[in-house]
């Protein structure tokens, strides 16, 4: 949510955030989304290989609406959702990646991480 636009809270006032994705964020008074998820990685990034699945969960009383710009996904969900959102060489997801459960997900990025300082 840091990275979208803009944060409007329940009494329906906005906050500029960074601006990294030319999305809104918007809190809602009940949860809106809540369950386990296995995203499933539609391209290789820093995470993983294409076909990959990772797993992690949503609780959220918040969501996003995207702007008319399109931003590049690389998560597909069980219900054809589209997820995990890149600009330049920023992954950013709205799911709780589990790392316990692909902890070599968590090993590629450290690694991906690591490439930068050298």
């Amino acid at each position: 949510m840091y990275l979208t636009c803009s944060i409007t809270d329940i009494e329906n006032r906005t906050f500029r955030m960074a601006g990294v994705y030319p999305f809104h964020s918007f809190m809602k008074r009940r949860l809106c989304r809540l369950g386990y998820r296995n995203p499933m990685l539609k391209r290789d990034t820093v995470l993983g290989r294409t076909g990959e699945q990772l797993f992690g969960h949503e609780f959220h009383y918040s969501d996003i609406k995207q702007g008319k710009e399109t931003v590049q996904t690389v998560f597909e969900l069980e219900e054809k959702r589209r997820e995990g959102f890149v600009t330049h060489n920023t992954l950013a997801g709205y799911i709780h990646l589990h790392w316990g459960r692909t902890p070599h997900a968590a090993l590629n990025f450290a690694e991906a991480c690591r490439s930068w300082t050298e």
